[in-house]
């Protein structure tokens, strides 16, 4: 099956698991240099994804201007 979409709805309170045990989510960034999302839970910081978001204004131009 391939997916073509996916939405993930995190809020502030909710419970995840972590390593297989329950933590809440105090806290979600979003980072605009890096395109990360960082989760703040009771069991420490998280990524919440294994990849970066690329905004439309980021696909112009050279890559490495962006580290610079």
């Amino acid at each position: 099956m391939n997916v073509k979409n996916i939405d993930i709805n995190l809020r502030v309170g909710q419970t995840i698991l972590v390593k297989g045990k329950p933590a809440t989510i105090n806290k979600i960034e979003y980072h605009e240099r890096t395109g990360e999302i960082e989760l703040k839970t009771s069991a420490g910081p998280r990524k919440a994804l294994t990849f970066q978001l690329l905004l439309q204004d980021q696909l112009e131009g050279d890559p490495a201007e962006r580290y610079r």
